[in-house]
């Protein structure tokens, strides 16, 4: 699922909206970091870290990497759904959200203020 969203440039931007297993998975990679030079992850060896009643099977986990990666969250290396690196985006996903929240409310707060002064002004002027 994804929404439309501005970020704090102004710009609009697809957000996703992260499953449940899909943050699992990220806090697993983070808390996991590769242990080769390259930084990069092995898709099949992290499957044993993954708890079985978190993700139940190989396919789910896969298609959780699937949704990261078409989220930007992680890139795949080589073309391949074998290997993967965690980006600047899914190592601050937290961070992120938690701007993406307080941008929102910003703007709907400002939103609000200029919606209750243009109405004052019209009131000001019928009257």
């Amino acid at each position: 699922m994804q929404e439309a969203a501005l970020d704090h440039r102004g710009s609009c931007e697809f957000v996703m909206r992260l499953t449940k297993n899909c943050r699992y998975v990220l806090d697993v990679l983070i808390a996991n970091p590769p242990q080769t030079q390259s930084s990069s992850y092995d898709a099949f060896a992290l499957m044993y870290v993954i708890e079985k009643d978190r993700i139940e099977s190989y396919a789910v986990y896969m298609g959780v990497l699937s949704t990261l990666a078409e989220g930007g969250y992680i890139e795949w290396l080589d073309g391949s759904t074998s290997e993967f690196m965690l980006t600047e985006k899914g190592k601050n996903y937290k961070e992120l959200k938690y701007m993406e929240i307080r941008s929102a409310v910003i703007h709907e707060a400002i939103g609000f203020a200029l919606g209750v002064g243009a109405a004052i002004v019209v009131k000001l002027l019928v009257n």
